[in-house]
């Protein structure tokens, strides 16, 4: 191991269990059972459910805590995160299939572009993964959640890897700024407000953020990735169309969260014409549905494709 290798793998601080933490846990132990439960008796699905919401309200303090994520792509990584919105990040739950995907393909020495990054619940652990020699560009729109993005980052020291850039990732980029509707019950649920498109469960405050598209930041940088992760509550056409040189040139794998049959149906079109193989699942009926996206002529699998690097 290289003195590099040692600084990077050493954890920057100890996360100490607290009330709030201790308490969470408590409440989350039983849930294998209560599931086991529900599933051999639907009767009683109801009765727990209302159960577990009043023991939530009474019970579990809510605020914000620094925690060592527990499981998953981004386990034993510091975050400040804020219960009990955000347990399920804490407990390593957030989209897991999502997770397994970059799992499967991220290799170190990669590049990844996290388009619509939130607070980091997979940059960091894409971070980790590419280590020293890769890089990742977070890209997030909302100011109070790139804030905070950089806050674990910075915890984590995590900055020689991961660029945070604090803008909407559109079509193009003719002003300096574009619309951007804020999330108000979660601000994950924010996205750009133009034209045809608004994000599906947005509906706080209408703002104004910094915008790019792909092409100009690989034109600015020189940087291009291998993996494109996309999760903008509604807007991955406009990304996509955005980004036309870059995946002409390099050929990424995409894994995308699209929102709208409109969306999807026009993805659809831009993958068929940009000659890109799709694996599609449907996390509900019709939308939102998973894809995975891969340039057909590779001729292997999603995960194939990402452990070749080709």
């Amino acid at each position: 191991m290289t003195l590099e290798q040692a600084r990077f793998a050493i954890k920057p601080w100890t996360c100490p269990v607290t009330v709030r933490t201790a308490l969470y846990r408590l409440y989350f132990a039983p849930k294998a059972i209560l599931l086991r439960t529900m599933e051999k008796y639907p009767r009683l699905r109801r009765p727990i459910e209302i159960c577990k919401r009043w023991v939530m309200k009474l019970l579990l303090p809510a605020g914000d805590e620094w925690v060592r994520v527990r499981a998953g792509l981004s386990a034993g990584l510091a975050m400040r995160l804020h219960f009990p919105e955000e347990a399920g990040v804490w407990r390593g739950e957030h989209e897991p299939d999502v997770q397994s995907v970059i799992e499967s393909v991220v290799q170190p020495g990669r590049v990844v572009f996290d388009i619509g990054a939130a607070i980091g619940t997979f940059t960091l652990g894409i971070a980790r993964r590419v280590g020293p020699g890769g890089h990742v560009a977070a890209f997030e729109a909302d100011p109070a959640q790139a804030g905070r993005l950089r806050e674990h980052v910075a915890r984590n020291r995590l900055d020689s890897i991961v660029q945070v850039v604090e803008a909407a990732v559109w079509s193009s980029s003719p002003e300096d700024t574009i619309p951007f509707r804020r999330g108000s019950r979660m601000l994950t649920q924010g996205g750009v407000e133009s034209g045809s498109v608004r994000p599906i469960l947005g509906d706080g405050e209408l703002i104004r953020v910094p915008v790019t598209s792909l092409d100009a930041y690989v034109a600015s940088t020189g940087i291009a990735p291998q993996l494109i992760k996309i999760d903008v509550e509604g807007a991955e056409y406009e990304v996509l169309c955005g980004a036309g040189k870059l995946f002409a040139a390099h050929r990424p794998l995409i894994v995308a969260e699209i929102h709208t049959t409109q969306a999807r149906d026009r993805i659809r079109t831009w993958m068929r014409e940009h000659r890109y193989a799709i694996g599609e699942t449907a996390l509900f009926d019709p939308v939102p549905i998973r894809l995975l996206a891969w340039p057909e002529e590779r001729g292997v699998s999603w995960t194939d494709a990402g452990r070749r690097g080709e």
